[in-house]
């Protein structure tokens, strides 16, 4: 049955399915190239030691931007952090252009210590990607006492979002 709010957004799904399984975006051929300048933005992202995290953050460092991984492995945010340093473009990164922070979010407690340590090293953030996550682990609780797929998934990463100041979070000139 056809949506009569939007049709013509219905009529576009097979078209979009059919671009992103050949690996298009349905407006088009976007890439990490489009990215625009971000000298003097922060972001944090979670989960950046591999997989989409680490894309991201390679990508974002390379267009300007001071990356802050968070991770529960320290040794393994380190070095994803060296490998986006050795192989950003030549020039684009700046000395703690790429940081990290020890992040467990299956800990509230963890979460709550790394958004402090966040907010203090830096004064304004424009950018957090809540990357990080588990799959299908067997059933465990975290240590507040939640199912931890559950916890570490949605409840690590909405206090992590609500946790930096909301003085913390820059609304410059944004087009909304």
């Amino acid at each position: 049955m056809a949506s009569r709010r939007c049709p013509e957004l219905i009529d576009r799904v097979p078209a979009f399915l059919t671009d992103m399984t050949q690996g298009t975006a349905a407006c088009g051929q976007w890439t990490a190239a489009d990215v625009g300048d971000q000298s003097g933005r922060i972001a944090v992202i979670t989960g950046a030691n591999s997989g989409i995290g680490l894309e991201a953050a390679k990508v974002l460092v390379g267009h300007g931007t001071t990356v802050v991984l968070a991770g529960r492995d320290t040794g393994r945010a380190q070095a994803a952090a060296d490998s986006i340093s050795a192989t950003a473009p030549a020039g684009r990164v700046e000395p703690g252009a790429v940081e990290t922070v020890q992040l467990n979010l299956a800990s509230l407690a963890s979460v709550r210590q790394a958004a402090a340590e966040i907010t203090a090293r830096f004064p304004q953030l424009d950018l957090l990607i809540n990357n990080a996550g588990v799959m299908m682990p067997p059933y465990q609780e975290t240590e507040d006492g939640f199912e931890l797929q559950f916890g570490t998934n949605h409840l690590g990463h909405l206090a992590l979002t609500g946790w930096p100041c909301a003085a913390c979070w820059r609304y410059r000139d944004r087009a909304w």
